[in-house]
């Protein structure tokens, strides 16, 4: 089946419906594992990485250390200056 022309009304309809049929099973799952799932605003991740980085540890339990913290300091500082006046993707390893 070849299709020469991509239906965007129609394909936006399906995916509304699809993400609508989704919803009340992702919020009660979310509601039921609470204690698995942790919201980080990306406005505290940018400004106070390291306080964001800290509420996760707190929530799920993990062992913060000093020496932790200050490796995340370097590696923050580390890449604000590598990606000064871009948008920087930080991938942080927990552990």
């Amino acid at each position: 089946m070849v299709i020469k022309k991509i239906d965007v009304p129609r394909m936006g309809e399906r995916n509304i419906a699809r993400i609508e049929s989704l919803a009340p099973s992702s919020l009660k799952f979310r509601e039921s594992n609470h204690n698995v799932i942790y919201d980080v605003y990306y406005d505290q991740l940018v400004s106070d990485p390291i306080c964001a980085v800290r509420s996760i540890y707190s929530h799920f339990g993990l062992v913060w250390s000093d020496d932790f913290e200050e490796y995340l300091k370097a590696y923050c500082g580390k890449t604000h200056r590598a990606n000064r006046g871009s948008i920087a993707t930080a991938q942080l390893i927990l552990g």
